[in-house]
């Protein structure tokens, strides 16, 4: 939640700007580099409120092949209305689109879900292909589920 709050304060400021999407023009991208490192942002946008976000940070790569941590929110009054589901899974058609246009053709994708947090792990156990491996969370130090899915 805190990445959708940051996120729009930065989109009301005028801070960020976002591309619509080649796959699914109904959500759009912004790409930036914080500390130097890759990360796709997508968004489902209504009259310029960030109803729902997918986030992609590049992170160590797994087995040799890149790996893309991910992460995503739903405002508060928005939730129960599918809007997570929809951009997640269409923000990683859109990621796998434009890394295969870049020569990537395999990747991975990440998620580390809290075991408290049920409603993520509903939406993982749609998205990811494998069963989830118990973890701890390095930055809350809380038990956690790791969700990995090797994409294209």
């Amino acid at each position: 939640m805190d990445s959708l709050r940051l996120l729009q304060q930065a989109i009301d400021k005028q801070i960020v700007e976002f591309q619509r999407c080649e796959i699914f023009p109904d959500i759009a991208v912004h790409f930036d580099k914080p500390n130097d490192v890759p990360r796709f942002t997508y968004a489902n946008l209504k009259n310029g409120v960030a109803q729902s976000i997918a986030l992609f940070v590049m992170v160590e790569p797994v087995e040799g092949t890149h790996c893309f941590q991910m992460g995503w929110a739903t405002a508060e009054t928005m939730r129960r209305k599918g809007l997570a589901t929809d951009v997640v899974s269409k923000a990683v058609e859109e990621l796998k689109n434009g890394m295969n246009r870049n020569g990537i053709d395999r990747f991975y994708i990440e998620a580390i879900i809290s075991e408290s947090n049920i409603e993520s792990q509903r939406l993982a156990a749609r998205i990811f292909t494998d069963a989830p491996q118990p973890c701890t969370d390095s930055l809350s130090g809380e038990k956690a589920l790791q969700y990995l899915r090797l994409v294209g």
